[in-house]
């Protein structure tokens, strides 16, 4: 390929998008056959949406440069592409706009794309853009906003989010911060709250008929009315509800707690503060509440009475500074992974926190670990198929075979390691799909392949 490709996306059964640093590329998935191109044009940042069940994408663009006609020197600007990834035509293009978008979803029920944009002063907005036209239908003044690297996304619950047919957004403007309601579909006002005493990290989430603002205190709001439901001192988040029940944590991590979502009454607390300052993983099971934190250490929580019922202590090795530590829920239990430049962890754990299997694979190449700093814009494991609970069946990560780069699956439920396919040791970019089987990723030549497994 001419040029380097930092990202792999599979947005549909059809559609794979490989964003590199000339160009970003649509591909039928199936045949491997190039539907599209957009020129990236020297932008800064990319990002790929996928239209849930549409053969569309929505490529956005960000620039360090202002639109080519504004006449500034300095500045910045973004630009959307709206496309049918199954025919590579073009539906529009917004051509290139003043500012910077810092957030993007789309809601395809109601026909639109959201964004957070930024202006070059620093005053944020929240644009509601046709998907069928492109057309911008209505907008919000959110006053200053605080700009990110490009690259970088904002959790959109900071500004907003959507239940059905509402977008409700959170107000900083005023003295006394506000959330209010939004018809989506063309920005009439429908109600406005008050969040008294909070200040201006408060974050939105939504539940199934419930919207929750988290700040120094947590809020369970009616979101057809804005009335308060009911209030809990603190700073709790949600992490799952299980109707009547709504499972909160500390937003240090430090405690997990159930609650009756509609009164919010508290049924228990644990007791003690959980060790470590912020749990890897939460996982609602059968058997109780699993806690899972680093170095493979679970607590299960008593889901009647709060009560702890099993601690496992440390399972594998301690972390170093190149090493990226992860936990999952899954429905029967929890799988830890630890990434690292002296080999990689897996762990998986049952419902009540007891090692099921362990595995240890080879490290990557040190370049790949230490290359820019993060994951260096790469995907070093992937998820893929899914078994009968819903969990994924196996895990493909990034290993080496005699110092060379390659792709290694492990079975979730054996524990069982399975053969190196060989990535060229610069790109080690993966995309999975589950449903086909198949992986896609960059060969030792430089090609990208999709073979089956």
């Amino acid at each position: 390929m001419a040029d380097r490709t930092e990202c792999l996306q599979l947005l549909s059964e059809l559609a794979l998008v490989r964003t590199g640093d000339r160009d970003i590329d649509g591909y039928d998935a199936v045949t491997g056959i190039p539907r599209w191109t957009v020129s990236r044009d020297g932008a800064v940042a990319v990002q790929v949406l996928g239209i849930p069940d549409t053969p569309n994408v929505v490529v956005l663009r960000l620039f360090d440069r202002p639109p080519p006609a504004s006449g500034l020197i300095e500045g910045s600007s973004y630009s959307l592409h709206m496309l049918d990834t199954g025919r590579g035509t073009l539906f529009w293009d917004s051509g290139i706009v003043s500012g910077r978008y810092e957030s993007a979803r789309a809601f395809p029920e109601n026909n639109m794309l959201i964004l957070v944009v930024r202006s070059d002063e620093g005053d944020g907005s929240i644009l509601a853009i046709s998907l069928s036209t492109g057309e911008r239908v209505w907008g919000i003044e959110l006053g200053g906003i605080e700009g990110l690297d490009p690259g970088r996304s904002p959790a959109s619950g900071r500004y907003y989010d959507v239940i059905g047919d509402c977008l409700f957004r959170v107000d900083r403007r005023e003295r006394t911060i506000s959330v209010s309601a939004h018809d989506i579909g063309n920005g009439d006002l429908k109600w406005v709250g008050y969040l008294e005493g909070e200040q201006e990290d408060v974050v939105l989430s939504t539940g199934d008929d419930l919207l929750y603002a988290t700040g120094n205190s947590f809020f369970g709001i009616d979101p057809a009315t804005g009335a308060m439901r009911w209030l809990l001192k603190d700073a709790w988040r949600p992490v799952t509800e299980r109707s009547p029940w709504l499972l909160v944590r500390r937003s240090d991590g430090s405690r997990i707690q159930l609650v009756h979502r509609n009164s919010g009454e508290e049924r228990w607390r644990s007791p003690p503060r959980i060790p470590s300052e912020e749990p890897l993983a939460i996982g609602w099971t059968k058997a109780g509440v699993l806690v899972g934190e680093s170095r493979g250490r679970t607590t299960l929580w008593g889901m009647v009475d709060g009560k702890r019922i099993t601690r496992e202590t440390n399972r594998y090795r301690a972390t170093s500074r190149n090493d990226f530590e992860y936990a999952f829920p899954l429905s029967k239990g929890m799988l830890f992974l630890q990434i690292g430049s002296r080999g990689s962890e897996l762990l998986r754990v049952g419902e009540r926190g007891g090692t099921l299997w362990a595995a240890r694979l080879e490290s990557p190449p040190r370049t790949i670990l230490s290359g820019g700093g993060g994951y260096a814009g790469y995907d070093l494991h992937i998820f893929t198929g899914e078994d009968v609970d819903g969990d994924p069946e196996s895990v493909w990560l990034v290993t080496s075979l005699e110092g060379v780069a390659g792709l290694q699956r492990v079975d979730l439920g054996s524990g069982t390691v399975g053969g190196v396919v060989p990535i060229h040791q610069e790109t080690p970019i993966l995309a999975g799909d589950g449903r086909g089987r198949r992986l896609f990723f960059i060969d030792p030549a430089g090609q990208l392949v999709a073979v089956g497994y």
